[in-house]
């Protein structure tokens, strides 16, 4: 079992320059303790400019997470959320991916349950 979805990443600085964070090692996902496999993207950059000032720039990915065994992707389908950690140049975010009903919700905010 896979999951897929589509993530806008928005990169926002005040300096100038240009730069480039590769995709490999990005993303990573767990539920409970069982890791997730990242299939997408697992190359390519995320780049952007700021040269002629602040400058925000997005880029939209398609992230693709494979589940490693069935107590992983059960537990998923029994409401426990994927705890997805997003790492650009070692600032860290967490994001939570939980299904409700048939569709998959996602929040910064781990949920209660």
């Amino acid at each position: 079992m896979a999951v897929s979805l589509r993530r806008k990443l928005t990169y926002s600085s005040s300096g100038k320059g240009f730069v480039e964070y590769p995709y490999e090692g990005m993303f990573t996902a767990k539920v409970k303790e069982n890791q997730l496999k990242t299939l997408k993207p697992t190359s390519g950059k995320l780049q952007a400019s700021n040269a002629f000032g602040p400058y925000k720039k997005e880029n939209v990915i398609q992230l693709e997470l494979q589940f490693d065994n069935n107590e992983s992707s059960g537990a998923f389908l029994d409401g426990a959320p994927v705890e997805l950690t997003i790492n650009v140049d070692n600032a860290k975010g967490m994001l939570y991916l939980t299904r409700v009903e048939n569709r998959i919700v996602v929040t910064n905010t781990k949920p209660v349950g």
